[in-house]
């Protein structure tokens, strides 16, 4: 990929000569802490032929003017690599914090964000993505993940871990009414397996995310997420949505209180729903078990949505949904805080009168 980018520092570009040197195979680092040097590491981890890590400095991170395919940071790889990237780094990047809202990564309004994905044969690595918020994306056509796109083109067979983001802000703009802040696709002839969990997706323009499958063999795994406060504004879509006949495990979710009557379409694909809380549903879910509806009582706390008090999300997830709960919620917290998990992407604190109860009244 031919990328017109910033002169490297001297310390990046050592580090970046090292990985493509042919008789070393160790793994490869990136320090990043600007768009122009995110995208230089992501264009030579598509073709150092090691496994790499980018780790990136706290701070926003843009750039000018979108590529070729509208997307303003993107890593396409077709070797069997695997490929860390992780926010939230001091200086030296010897130091992480965990927190999504510390480091961004801006579409600035002129294109989608970030576009991860494995093409032909050799696609068979396996991309990490943790502790980043990924805004202000814009789309121009429709269908495309205006936050984050991860994606198996033909003959891939790829995997993908996505963790502690949060993907808001983002719109796809008129006069398209269709798109996603966060899309997960595979091709009729590429796999996708996928594990999604403590991701909050809000406040975006049209639907919050979009799982759009044509291989049979590809696995999705949704849990501990939170989907909420996304402005749908063509009134026949979704704030989720679900086609194609890969396989669909989701848990522990919060899809509501996105101002539709359906905040979950799922078409007839094989699925298996448990312990989700969703505002509207429409389709035929293979099993679904444990939903509820209704008011979610969620709290807006500064940028996280936190089930309040008296909330029917609030110790009532499974304890080991597919895919897991992970140890940490989106903000931090400890998975666990009460006698069970929450569901949705925030752990919230025990309520009093649970504590009252709990100590005091069953004895």
């Amino acid at each position: 990929m031919n990328l017109a980018s910033p002169r490297l520092p001297a310390a990046l570009l050592a580090v970046a000569l090292a990985a493509l040197a042919p008789a070393r195979a160790e793994a490869a680092m990136f320090c990043v802490a600007t768009g122009g040097q995110l995208q230089n590491a992501l264009s030579m981890a598509e073709a150092n032929g090691v496994d790499d890590e980018i780790r990136i400095r706290s701070g926003t991170l843009m750039r000018d003017i979108p590529m070729a395919s509208g997307f303003m940071f993107l890593y396409s790889s077709n070797l069997a690599q695997d490929l860390d990237i992780s926010g939230g780094w001091n200086a030296n990047c010897t130091q992480r914090t965990h927190d999504p809202r510390l480091t961004v990564l801006s579409g600035a309004g002129l294109g989608q964000v970030l576009g991860l994905g494995h093409y032909g044969a050799g696609g068979t690595g396996t991309i990490r993505l943790r502790n980043l918020s990924l805004r202000n994306g814009r789309g121009t056509s429709s269908g495309y993940g205006t936050g984050l796109q991860v994606t198996a083109w033909e003959g891939a067979n790829g995997a993908a871990e996505l963790e502690h983001l949060l993907i808001q802000l983002n719109d796809n703009h008129a006069p398209v009414s269709t798109g996603h802040a966060l899309r997960l696709m595979d091709s009729s002839g590429g796999r996708l397996d996928v594990t999604l969990r403590n991701v909050q997706v809000d406040g975006n323009r049209n639907s919050g995310l979009i799982v759009d499958s044509a291989n049979a063999t590809s696995v999705y795994r949704i849990s501990q997420s939170t989907v909420t406060a996304n402005l749908i504004v063509n009134q026949g879509f979704a704030a989720v949505e679900v086609y194609g006949p890969g396989f669909l495990w989701v848990a522990n979710n919060v899809f509501a209180g996105n101002g539709v009557a359906t905040d979950l379409s799922i078409g007839n694909a094989p699925s298996h729903l448990r312990n989700n809380h969703v505002g509207g549903i429409v389709g035929s879910p293979g099993s679904n078990q444990g939903m509820t509806s209704g008011d979610p009582r969620l709290v807006a706390d500064g940028v996280w949505w936190r089930p309040g008090v008296g909330s029917p999300l609030r110790d009532t997830g499974i304890a080991t949904p597919n895919g897991g709960t992970g140890s940490l919620d989106i903000a931090g917290n400890p998975r666990v805080r009460g006698p069970a998990v929450d569901r949705g992407a925030f752990e919230a604190a025990p309520d009093l009168d649970t504590i009252w109860r709990n100590g005091f009244q069953a004895n």
